[in-house]
């Protein structure tokens, strides 16, 4: 008899240790999916945060981009262009008053995110005339603006960024349309920050016989190229590099070297 007393304590005690962990459970659940659903919906509205595209912007001279996450100081003497009006189905007129809309990034195909190049500061004639008495610098500078709206900057940076679409990151390098068909070497590699990129070396071409005796003719000089090339959610990120000086190269690097991924 005593023996099945205990058996039968034993038995209570743990029934009531599987009520108490029952409703435990029960008061628990709702909490849990609360918890798990909250999650969720951040997890969901973050993916749905990457999808857009940003071209960037540019404040107190640093250009910051949180799409492929870097920036990038402008360095005096150097002035940035990036996207800052939507073109599309928009007339001459318009083009400079419609600011950008957001995006997705699937609608993206080919942007230039950052232009960097030597700031060409405008000489008014008048002006210039009045205060010296000739026109020597408004001159110089008319000369150097034809030439660079003709031929291009002979010193610049490019940062763009071209939609793969799904393909590989050789698909896009193999082809670079993006710079004038250049003559390329062998790959080589670059960390820029942290991040690993593809480094090619080469000269620009400008098209064929034709057109490059017209170039040349027009003073124009085929500027040395080094193109960086990594692939950053889904799209090619190049960093291009144009220069015709081992000075300018040197400067351009050094901007480059200055680039922060975060």
């Amino acid at each position: 008899m005593k023996k099945n007393n205990k058996i039968n304590k034993y038995i209570f005690k743990i029934s009531i240790v599987v009520i108490l962990i029952a409703l435990l459970y029960l008061f628990l659940t709702p909490y849990k999916t609360k918890f798990s659903q909250k999650k969720e919906n951040e997890n969901e509205e973050n993916s749905i945060v990457q999808e857009y595209f940003d071209f960037g912007n540019i404040s107190d001279s640093v250009y910051c981009n949180n799409f492929f996450k870097f920036k990038i100081s402008i360095p005096k003497g150097f002035e940035g262009a990036y996207k800052k009006y939507d073109y599309v189905n928009k007339s001459l007129l318009e083009r400079d008053s419609i600011p950008i809309i957001s995006r997705l990034a699937k609608d993206v195909e080919n942007c230039n995110l950052l232009i960097l190049e030597p700031e060409l500061i405008e000489i008014d004639f008048f002006q210039n005339f009045i205060e010296t008495g000739t026109s020597e610098a408004w001159r110089n500078y008319s000369s150097k603006k034809s030439k660079r709206d003709l031929n291009g900057p002979d010193c610049q940076i490019a940062i763009r960024a071209h939609n793969l679409s799904g393909n590989p990151l050789g698909a896009y390098t193999s082809k670079f349309e993006n710079l004038h068909n250049p003559d390329y070497g062998d790959i080589q590699t670059k960390k820029i920050s942290g991040v690993l990129f593809n480094e090619y070396h080469g000269i620009e071409s400008q098209g064929d016989v034709p057109q490059k005796t017209f170039f040349m003719l027009m003073g124009g000089e085929n500027k040395k190229i080094i193109s960086y090339n990594t692939k950053i959610n889904s799209f090619a990120f190049s960093i291009d590099l144009f220069y015709t000086t081992e000075k300018q190269k040197k400067l351009l690097l050094e901007i480059v070297d200055n680039i922060s991924f975060f």
